[in-house]
């Protein structure tokens, strides 16, 4: 029996490895994306720039992804430091390049979503996780947790830092630490952000809002690990009070705090790209923390 082969397989179904799979099947080639969906709604927003836009056009329903989003008209960046001397603040318009805007922050369980069903009808799309990689001189087979095998020419590692694919490649990686942590989380507010972006500049890091629906605002406050245990410790309402005096009424009163998350900063890279009938793609290939929105939009160029 003559064994069925995909012209590319895509191990990963986050964001990246459905753009990755739809970016191969739009180009003629025959396609298979494997990976479970998520196991929780994801609360995080994502900002995306021209590029990473022009590509969601091409590949997915943007109709229903831009009402559920913020458009990025603006980035404003502060010198919120100490020091007696201070940079003037600066504000980047969308409209000063001859934009409506720079981009757009999506929520990522929207994203996700429109992507999952531009896959159902262009691709085929298999709800399972890869369990064990085979490499052959002409093909790689893919075993999965729903008991199949696939047979693929060449697979894309879309499956996240400590992607399994790529280890099976030989593909090594180079890692390190930041001395900071990120604290991450959605809230509402009273003054409208009028679709800028701003970015409050510290010596620990700096303190971010990105514009969401409405009078909502997505955080990332970046600090020292001992300060981000700290905030997480407070209660809604210490929290806010304690944004509030960050943000010196940028916003207004603030209220409608999401769950908060916090995680360390770390980077990774992968040191070659592809290797044995394998490509990296995404948090696979490379780990940046989350400043300047480089993070998705770099997985998006990666497909």
């Amino acid at each position: 029996m003559t064994k069925d082969i995909f012209d590319i397989a895509v191990a990963g179904a986050g964001p990246a490895g459905l753009a990755a799979g739809l970016a191969a099947a739009k180009s003629g080639l025959r396609t298979v994306v494997v990976g479970p969906p998520p196991a929780v709604r994801d609360r995080r927003t994502s900002a995306l720039f021209g590029g990473s836009i022009e590509l969601l056009k091409k590949l997915a329903n943007w109709e229903r992804i831009e009402p559920q989003s913020a458009p990025l008209r603006g980035i404003r960046i502060v010198d919120a430091g100490t020091s007696f001397l201070r940079a003037p603040e600066v504000l980047f318009e969308a409209r000063d390049a001859g934009l409506k805007a720079f981009g757009f922050n999506i929520p990522n369980s929207i994203l996700t979503e429109v992507l999952e069903d531009a896959a159902e009808s262009s691709l085929t799309r298999l709800h399972a996780a890869v369990t064990t990689i085979s490499i052959e001189p002409d093909q790689v087979a893919l075993a999965t947790s729903a008991g199949t095998e696939v047979f693929a020419r060449l697979v894309v590692a879309a499956d996240g830092r400590a992607s399994s694919t790529r280890s099976a490649a030989g593909i090594e990686v180079a890692q390190w630490d930041y001395p900071q942590s990120a604290l991450v989380a959605r809230f509402a507010h009273t003054r409208d952000h009028r679709g800028i972006s701003t970015e409050l500049h510290r010596q620990v890091g700096p303190l971010t809002v990105v514009p969401g629906p409405g009078l909502t605002s997505n955080l990332v406050w970046i600090d020292t690990p001992d300060e981000v245990a700290r905030l997480q410790e407070f209660d809604d309402a210490t929290f806010i009070y304690e944004l509030e005096q960050r943000l010196r009424g940028l916003l207004g009163r603030l209220s409608e705090m999401s769950p908060r998350q916090s995680f360390r900063l770390s980077g990774q890279t992968a040191k070659c790209l592809a290797r044995n009938r394998v490509i990296v793609a995404g948090e696979a290939a490379h780990v940046i923390p989350p400043i300047g929105a480089q993070g998705l939009n770099l997985s998006f160029r990666d497909a």
